[in-house]
């Protein structure tokens, strides 16, 4: 039975960390736990109570996230729609998961050559350009309402310092421009030029090769230094990126910050105000960072160390550690 479950224990642990990116990580955990249960039914030695709670499993696994094709055997289903059954609990792999793992460089590959059915992986590619041209649209509308606010105000107060008359609300409200019409005539081309750009962006994305799941050292890459770099050259995705690629697999990383938070808001600190609380759990949870990146913060200023807590230990009352997960290798 050990056997059976190792899989699905390792991914778990795997799934619930918090010092880097999970979400990305879930489709193959699925790919993986599932192609582990098939082996472990082709094995001859397994012994047949083995065989019946991993039949059971793989059942499951089959009903929930799997296409029932038997041509697509082994591939996981993917909807644009959230699936939910009992009580809105989820019944498939939610979408966004399979956002996460396209924007993920180490695991994009597998999407396209191992995990996913040709048609839905294409569905999911078309469904990233549509959130592509999403962000350069909202960037653009974004860019123009600022640059007319700027313009506006320095047009209106320029003309009334050099005239010296009142300005009235109204004036001005009848007059239009013709590049006014033709600009909302524009708008198509405009998102059509948008999609072209942002499709040769994908594209290129595409073609790069696959970012190994581990360095030369033997520690995993991390993807969002990926896109630190490469933003210049894909804004779009990069933004998505940093949307999707924050998404947690689980709730152990939230959980661990009520736990965490118990021992800011204990017994004797239990009238604390909850945006103190709050900033001092931020502090608490973020110190190792504010103290890694202090001198790109606040250059030029020495860090003073009572200015931030002590990080974490994960230690009890008496001293002895607390396992929660959160310095698990990865």
């Amino acid at each position: 039975i050990e056997i059976t479950l190792k899989m699905m224990a390792t991914w778990q642990r795997l799934l619930e960390g918090d010092k880097y990116p999970t979400g990305s990580l879930v489709v193959m955990a699925i790919y993986q736990i599932r192609k582990h249960y098939v082996q472990v039914l082709a094995c001859p030695d397994t012994a047949e109570p083995v065989k019946r709670l991993t039949e059971i499993l793989l059942k499951d696994f089959d009903e929930q996230r799997y296409i029932p094709d038997p041509e697509h055997e082994g591939k996981v289903r993917f909807t644009r729609e959230v699936e939910t059954g009992a009580r809105n609990r989820y019944t498939g792999i939610h979408p966004f998961m399979f956002i996460a793992a396209f924007l993920d460089p180490r695991c994009r590959k597998g999407l396209e050559k191992a995990w996913m059915v040709p048609d839905q992986y294409k569905d999911l590619r078309a469904l990233i350009l549509d959130l592509m041209v999403d962000v350069a649209m909202e960037t653009k509308t974004k860019a123009k309402k600022n640059n007319n606010s700027t313009d506006g105000n320095q047009g209106e107060a320029q003309v009334a310092s050099q005239t010296g008359e009142t300005v009235f609300a109204f004036e001005g409200a009848f007059d239009y421009d013709d590049d006014d019409v033709s600009a909302a005539n524009n708008d198509a081309s405009t998102e059509e030029s948008i999609r072209i750009r942002c499709e040769a962006q994908l594209a290129t994305y595409e073609l790069r090769d696959k970012m190994p799941m581990r360095n030369g050292d033997g520690k995993f890459n991390d993807p969002l230094k990926f896109w630190k770099e490469a933003a210049s050259q894909f804004p779009e995705l990069a933004k998505l990126a940093q949307e999707y690629l924050s998404i947690p697999a689980t709730s152990a990383p939230s959980e661990r910050v009520w736990s965490r938070a118990a021992r800011v808001l204990s017994a004797k600190r239990a009238r604390l105000d909850p945006t103190v609380t709050s900033s001092i759990m931020f502090v608490q949870e973020n110190s190792t960072l504010i103290r890694k990146h202090w001198d790109e913060l606040m250059p030029g200023q020495p860090l003073n160390e009572f200015f931030l807590p002590p990080p974490f230990k994960d230690e009890d009352e008496n001293g002895n550690p607390i396992d929660i997960g959160q310095n698990d290798a990865y």
